[in-house]
């Protein structure tokens, strides 16, 4: 496997997320290359750059400071190839692609739990409006919107 085709199958955040190093709303990180303690590293989609100490580059270059490797072997490490691909270099081309594919599936079917989620709250709020307060059914939708609402909570922790 060549380089850029480890580019087009790994992304910075799937690098990062392999050291559970998880990108902040905005994209920045702590940078695991400086001591300031800050949040002073951008997150790209396929490059890094320290703010505070400089440090910026590829996911190889990432896989390079972070483990103290040279770049032939971050370069194998996800799966590249000097000529002929090797069986190794195949089954982590392997096992990436298809993390990949899970990764999506989930994102997916989360995609969907939460659609449902916010229709049925929405269900939820009508009758509880055009119920009368504190009778046994506007009770009962009450009880299930808090329900919903509790879903939702975990969903965006799982996100």
């Amino acid at each position: 496997m060549t380089k850029e085709e480890i580019k087009q199958l790994y992304s910075m955040r799937d690098i990062l997320e392999q050291y559970e190093i998880f990108p902040n709303e905005n994209d920045f990180v702590n940078c695991p290359f400086c001591e300031d303690g800050k949040v002073s590293m951008k997150i790209n989609e396929d490059d890094y750059y320290c703010s505070t100490c400089n440090a910026n580059g590829d996911i190889f270059t990432f896989i390079q400071n972070t483990e103290k490797l040279t770049f032939p072997e971050a370069f194998k490490s996800l799966g590249g190839t000097y000529g002929k691909p090797t069986f190794e270099s195949k089954l982590i081309l392997y096992r990436a692609k298809k993390n990949k594919e899970t990764k999506l599936s989930q994102q997916e079917k989360m995609k969907s739990e939460i659609e449902l989620i916010f229709l049925l709250m929405n269900v939820y709020l009508k009758w509880i409006h055009r119920l009368e307060p504190f009778t046994g059914p506007w009770e009962d939708c009450y009880n299930e919107l808090k329900h919903q609402f509790g879903k939702l909570e975990n969903s965006n922790a799982r996100w």
